[in-house]
């Protein structure tokens, strides 16, 4: 009989590893499904706070000058670096009380009949390709873009 529980106790430590070697690849990728998840979401917020500073910034000038803008914000969150941005655009049109537009696009100097007043707003983008940690799946990046648009005056 106490050879049939050696044999016994060698062959569940044998299932055991089996079952670590098998579930172990399975908990990995769990594991950095998760962090690349945070991870996405942590440069996710910031370069939604890399288009917002943008648009303060654009919204701020007395005269709109996007390259100064663009340059403004290729420097204003180093923590996710590298991140493209477009030129930023400003639209003025004329707009009533309600908010509703009486005309498209006008220029920035002219100025509307009463009781219409120009509505300047300024959007900017920030771009990113973000990489996964573990490079595995069908997508080992994406492509991240956030969009402002901020209201002047």
């Amino acid at each position: 009989m106490g050879g049939d529980a050696g044999i016994r106790g060698r062959s569940e430590r044998g299932a055991a590893l089996l079952e670590l070697a098998l579930a172990t690849p399975v908990v990995l990728v769990i594991l950095f499904g998760v962090i690349d998840f945070a991870r996405v979401f942590y440069v996710s917020q910031h370069l939604t706070a890399v288009a917002r500073l943008g648009a303060q910034y654009g919204t701020r000038q007395l005269t709109f000058d996007a390259t100064g803008v663009q340059s403004y914000m290729a420097g204003v969150n180093p923590n996710i670096a590298p991140y493209t941005v477009p030129l930023p655009t400003q639209t003025c049109s004329c707009m009533d009380d309600a908010a509703v537009p009486v005309s498209g696009s006008t220029a920035c100097s002219q100025t509307c009949t009463s009781p219409n007043h120009l509505v300047v707003t300024v959007t900017v983008s920030a771009t990113k390709t973000f990489s996964m940690v573990a490079g595995m799946l069908p997508f080992p990046s994406i492509a991240m873009t956030r969009t402002v648009t901020m209201r002047a005056r």
